[in-house]
C-alpha cells in the first residue's frame, strides 16, 4: 500500500502521573495522528507491517520516519510513533511530599517548553481513571488512559498544575 497526501497532525506526548517525576526535562514523543478514512487520504484496510512516514521538500521527500503498524480497520483512528523530540520537553514535579498511595490529594506540576517557532499540542497521559482521581485539569478518556491535550506556545514555555489522589478500591 502506496500513499500519498495523507493528513493528519503532529503531536507531542509524555506521561505525567504520581510515580513519573522528573528533575530533568525529557523529549516529549512526537506522534503522528489520522484517521483511517478518505477524507484523510486513505480509508482502507491496513494490515500489519511496516510503515514508512515521508515529507516532502525541495530536495524531494525525506524520510521522517519508520515504525510497526498493526491492523487498523477503515474508520479507526490512527497513531504513529516518530520517535523522541529534541525541541518539545516536559518535566515532571510532586509538590507534596507525602505518599501519592495515601488517600490525600497530591498536587502535581508540568512544565512544558517548545523550541519551535510555532505552537505545538501536547499530551499529558495522566494514568487510568481506575488508578487516580483528578482536579484542576480538563481532561478525557481515550484508550483507557486520561489524558490532557495542552497548547505550548512558540519558543516558549506553559507551566500546568493538577491535584491526584489514588481511587478508591
Amino acid at each position: 500500500l502506496d500513499r500519498r497526501g495523507v493528513e493528519g497532525r503532529l503531536l507531542y506526548s509524555s506521561a505525567c502521573d504520581a510515580w513519573s517525576a522528573s528533575d530533568a526535562p525529557y523529549g516529549a514523543a512526537m506522534l503522528l495522528e489520522t484517521v483511517n478514512d478518505a477524507a484523510h487520504g486513505l480509508g482502507v484496510a491496513l494490515p500489519n507491517g511496516a510503515v514508512a512516514v515521508f515529507e516532502p521538500g525541495q530536495a524531494g521527500e525525506q524520510l521522517v520516519a519508520e515504525d510497526r503498524l498493526r491492523d487498523y480497520a477503515s474508520g479507526q483512528d490512527v497513531e504513529l510513533s516518530l520517535g523522541q523530540s529534541a525541541q518539545v520537553f516536559s518535566q515532571r514535579a510532586r509538590l507534596t511530599s507525602h505518599d501519592p498511595g495515601e488517600p490525600r490529594w497530591s498536587r502535581m506540576r508540568a512544565t512544558l517548553t517548545n523550541a519551535n517557532p510555532a505552537p505545538v499540542t501536547l499530551r499529558l497521559l495522566l494514568g487510568s481513571p481506575a488508578q487516580w482521581q483528578l482536579r484542576g485539569l480538563r481532561s478525557r478518556l481515550k484508550d483507557g488512559q486520561r489524558m490532557a491535550e495542552i497548547t505550548v506556545p512558540a519558543n516558549g514555555t506553559r507551566v500546568v498544575e493538577w491535584d491526584l489522589r489514588q481511587s478508591a478500591e
